[in-house]
């Protein structure tokens, strides 16, 4: 850990005026101004702090300055959010003191390819498994495993599924973005916390378990092993992938979500701050006047719940969907732009199932919507085209992207494929415009869906059972499909 670089660069911070709650624009230029370096063995010394629960990426936001304040409140101290040159001082000691308590040491294991970090001053005996090998203490009360399973005998989401309902598990937190996971909760009187990858034909990750007595002191090693956790020896590690994805995404700071076209005579409200990672999506609807935008939703549920974009419902004083009327906004997920709704009319559809299978590369799809209703105004909106990427821009694995075209108002609308199953929740287009400025070409036909993994938890966690397609099923004629399907999507109106 070069904690030394991190005190000569940071040292200076003494000289700035110390304030009670220094203002967070100011903390936020002032940490952007540091070397990336610094800012990522900032991090990695606050998780050993127990301060920061993260991934070591050198992305300073809000979070990270509100775990220097966390620091400063541990030592009694203001909680500016601005390190002097003593708590610096003082923060590198723990850290390294911490740090060498553990005797943390990465180590690459050949059984699996993985490259993960070993707390060796518990685990000092190892052994190899069907699927990786085992590290243990010497009372085996601590375990660490390394992971390496074949995706042709199980698929990533069927191994987060079965770790999230595992019987007699409970679960505290979990993650699913698509190419990875994590799972952490508590098991017959002990701690564990799992994170897998899917890597090439294999998924591969580790598991660590620990008791109630270690539970203080291994949560904070979780993090760091996270953030060290490499798929393969030749690979980036989380860390410095989320690092490379950052300094991509940064040349489109400025680029929004795509919102939903106004209804006519009306003003969209104001853009939301883009939740980083985002791609570089369309800009917003041009501004009519008044106070009402439109998007699209999916029905989930036989008691009237819908399914649409975050940003569709945003800032809204009052939802309707369809001919059904007022809806209710159930639950928000800015980070993963989802939104449930329900209404209280009876509703006739049937509500859409979810593909068996993933998406495919080069799969067919058709995307359902209604977009731009105050110039087409001629209903539900069909277009086709193929999965053409299973990851979004800067491989961000919360996304597909596919060709079908979508225009501003099919936001929240399903992408489906030839048998009516749910491939993915429409959310975004790529601005062709920015991009062209940025790389010197215009894009074309990229646009971008929230993966149905990511909607299924979705759904899970606000208990809907969402119903599978089978995928021996045939593929039905697109008129078919939407015949089959279309009273099951409607307009989402929202009132300002």
């Amino acid at each position: 850990m070069r904690i030394l670089a991190l005190l000569l660069s940071i040292m200076f911070a003494a000289c700035l005026p110390a304030r009670s709650q220094a203002p967070d624009n100011r903390l936020l230029e002032f940490y952007a101004s540091l070397d990336p370096d610094i800012r990522v063995n900032l991090q990695r010394a606050l998780m050993w702090a127990d301060a920061y629960v993260g991934i070591a990426d050198g992305s300073f936001d809000r979070r990270s300055i509100e775990a220097v304040r966390t620091f400063q409140r541990n030592l009694n101290q203001a909680p500016t959010g601005m390190l002097t040159g003593e708590q610096v001082k003082e923060l590198a000691q723990r850290a390294n003191r911490i740090e060498a308590a553990f005797n943390y040491r990465l180590h690459h294991d050949s059984a699996t390819g993985v490259t993960v970090g070993l707390p060796m001053t518990f685990v000092d005996k190892s052994a190899p498994t069907r699927r990786g090998t085992q590290f243990t203490s010497q009372n085996g009360e601590v375990d660490l495993t390394t992971i390496r399973i074949p995706l042709a005998e199980r698929t990533l989401s069927d191994l987060y599924r079965l770790h999230t309902t595992r019987s007699g598990r409970k679960v505290s937190y979990s993650v699913f973005r698509g190419d990875w996971f994590v799972v952490t909760g508590v098991e017959a009187n002990k701690h564990f916390y799992i994170r897998a990858h899917a890597w090439g034909d294999d998924i591969r990750g580790f598991a660590i378990s620990y008791p109630e007595e270690h539970a203080k002191v291994f949560g904070r090693l979780s993090t760091v092993m996270s953030s060290d956790f490499k798929p393969d020896s030749s690979a980036q590690s989380v860390a410095q992938a989320r690092m490379n994805w950052g300094n991509f995404s940064n040349r489109f700071a400025t680029a929004q979500p795509q919102r939903p076209a106004p209804a006519p005579g009306i003003v969209a409200a104001a853009p939301p701050t883009p939740q980083p990672p985002s791609p570089p999506v369309g800009g917003p609807s041009e501004p009519a006047k008044g106070g009402v935008s439109t998007g699209t939703g999916f029905l989930v549920s036989s008691q009237g719940h819908f399914l649409t974009n975050a940003h569709v419902v945003e800032q809204c004083r009052q939802v309707g969907v369809g001919v059904f009327g007022n809806a209710t906004v159930v639950d928000r997920d800015k980070t993963n732009d989802l939104a449930l709704l329900k209404v209280d009319a009876v509703v006739k559809g049937k509500p859409l199932t979810f593909s068996q299978i993933g998406p495919r590369l080069g799969e067919e799809v058709m995307a359902l919507g209604y977009p731009l209703p105050s110039l087409l105004q001629n209903g539900l909106n069909v277009t086709k085209g193929d999965v053409s990427s299973l990851a979004g821009i800067g491989g961000d694995s919360r996304f597909l992207q596919f060709t079908a075209a979508i225009q501003p108002g099919n936001s929240g609308g399903p992408l489906v494929n030839r048998r009516g199953a749910v491939l993915g929740v429409v959310t975004s287009k790529l601005n062709a415009i920015r991009v062209a400025s940025a790389v010197g070409d215009i894009p074309q036909s990229i646009n971008f869906a929230i993966r149905p993994e990511l909607a299924e938890l979705y759904l899970r966690r606000h208990g809907i059972a969402i119903a599978r397609a089978p995928d021996a099923e045939k593929p039905m004629e697109a008129h078919e499909l939407v015949a089959a399907i279309q009273d099951a999507v409607s307009l989402v109106i929202c009132t300002q």
